[in-house]
């Protein structure tokens, strides 16, 4: 497994990242700081919880924070719910001992406004009785040029994006 959490480096389209293990269940990892013995290091392994992702609901787009600032917008149109597991892994990245912990996690697929360009960013979630596994209070759905790896979208997948934006978030793309 690659480690990283952006979307495909070459070309994002249904979520057909190359970083995903043979099992299609895991995606991603997020080293933990300050967790170090004798050559290991402890992170968080994202497990998928379904084989497809799903559009946010508008009410995530609506209610979640909006970064404000210069500079290029990405939108929240795609997610994926999971667990977050902390496994020690070696030097190599590969699992050791664990899992440790467990936590919700999801994925979301945020795109540009003209769908053109993408990034996966992984979040802690939370779970609700009524609403199943739901982002954090912090959680944003629009970032403003985002730390992570940004990938380039596949042509094909462009214009349903671009249409994701225009229908969530009421953007003139």
């Amino acid at each position: 497994m690659k480690r990283g959490n952006s979307a495909e480096k070459s070309a994002v389209g249904r979520w057909s990242a190359p970083d995903r293990a043979s099992d299609q269940r895991s995606m991603s990892t997020d080293a933990r700081t300050g967790q170090k013995t004798s050559g290991t290091n402890r992170e968080f392994q994202f497990r998928d919880q379904h084989d497809e992702p799903a559009i946010i609901p508008d009410t995530w787009a609506q209610q979640a924070v909006h970064e404000s600032g210069d500079g290029e917008r990405f939108y929240a149109v795609e997610v994926r719910v999971g667990l977050r597991l902390e496994f020690t892994v070696d030097h190599t990245g590969q699992p050791i001992e664990g899992p440790h912990t467990d936590e919700p996690g999801i994925q979301t697929l945020y795109v540009s406004a003209d769908g053109g360009r993408a990034v996966v960013i992984e979040s802690t979630a939370v779970r609700s009785d009524a609403d199943g596994v739901v982002p954090r209070e912090d959680w944003a759905s629009v970032l403003v040029e985002p730390a992570a790896e940004v990938g380039t979208v596949k042509a094909e997948r462009r214009d349903a994006y671009r249409a994701l934006v225009r229908e969530l978030y009421e953007v003139d793309n």
